[in-house]
């Protein structure tokens, strides 16, 4: 019959080779041989021997895990289960919050949209048409992405979310620049999209604060006037998203009060990126309500600043009651 290894029930390979070894040391000096030459010899068979172990152990966690994945699969279920009930149960107020904000942020956005088409006359869209059209395309990437990083959130994914709102954070900096520079940026970043340039080629036009041609996000959000504490949330998300050694060692789902690794979800640090998005989504989406407002987009617009506000509130009186952390809440931009 088949011998296969149990490696959940048998203990570890090296536990079996040792008792293997001794096992065949103390015969080899119950028969008469020094304890030198058993060693010696038992050694001279060692490799050859754990070559064939190695493959048969191996074949045998192989067989076990092919025979019992969907056990272990609900297992691991169960244990996600758990932990969402409990994350959604400290959290839950939070993510209704920004789970809101994301549905009237796409239907003020929508509106002003059906606005624009129904109410503005040719002669007034043709000289905003290429701002319009990237902002609409930004906006509505960011849409994405912040509810992306709600699910991240809602997983307990802290670090993920963060590295995505890194992203969210360049395309509110990039929709400003348009905004501040005029039509004929927009143009040049929408006629850029049919080419495999990844470079900022589109913004080259603009020169920064030193005399020099724009080249990089950085002269980008330098001339957006950003806050400085932006500046380093950017910076905490740039380390969380590359193989630093402050994302490695300073994860933000790691408890600061705690020395662990964590290897799956947590529901510390999550405050940081779900508070960033929604006050990054009310950013950026009033950029766009504000090409050709009305009052309907101006009042929407305030709404979802007030909302985001609100969110990133929750999410901070939260972290307070469950963790006992204060910090410096960031101000919002509008």
């Amino acid at each position: 019959m088949e011998n296969k290894i149990n490696y959940r029930n048998s203990g570890s390979l090296l536990e079996i080779v040792e008792k293997a070894f001794n096992s065949a040391h103390a015969d080899l000096t119950e028969k008469g041989m020094d304890n030198k030459n058993a060693v010696s010899t038992l050694v001279s068979k060692i490799d050859p021997a754990m070559n064939g172990l190695y493959a048969m152990a191996s074949d045998g966690m192989f067989d076990y895990l092919r025979e019992h994945m969907y056990e272990a699969y609900c297992h691991a279920n169960g244990e996600d289960a758990e932990f969402l009930f409990h994350h959604d149960t400290v959290w839950g107020d939070c993510f209704v919050a920004s789970r809101l904000l994301y549905e009237i942020t796409v239907e003020a956005t929508n509106l002003h949209s059906e606005y624009i088409s129904a109410s503005i006359s040719k002669k007034e869209f043709l000289p905003l048409q290429y701002t319009f059209q990237v902002m609409q395309h930004l906006q509505g990437r960011a849409c994405q992405i912040y509810l992306e990083i709600l699910e991240l959130v809602k997983g307990g994914f802290a670090d993920g979310a963060m590295a995505r709102w890194r992203s969210l954070y360049e395309l509110c900096c990039i929709g400003q620049f348009i905004i501040d520079n005029g039509e004929a940026i927009a143009k040049e970043y929408f006629e850029q999209a049919e080419t495999d340039d990844q470079r900022y080629r589109w913004a080259n036009s603009i020169i920064d604060k030193n005399n020099n041609k724009v080249t990089t996000f950085k002269q980008i959000q330098e001339l957006c006037s950003i806050e400085p504490v932006w500046i380093q949330e950017y910076k905490l998300g740039c380390f969380v998203t590359h193989a630093s050694a402050q994302g490695t060692f300073k994860r933000l789902g790691n408890f600061k009060a705690l020395n662990m690794i964590p290897t799956g979800r947590s529901d510390y640090g999550i405050d940081i990126p779900a508070g960033h998005s929604a006050l990054s989504l009310s950013w950026i989406s009033n950029l766009l309500l504000s090409i050709f407002p009305n009052v309907d987009s101006l009042t929407h617009g305030n709404v979802i600043s007030k909302w985001s506000n609100y969110t990133e509130r929750l999410y901070y009186d939260k972290k307070i009651e469950v963790f006992g952390e204060k910090d410096e809440l960031v101000s919002n931009h509008e």
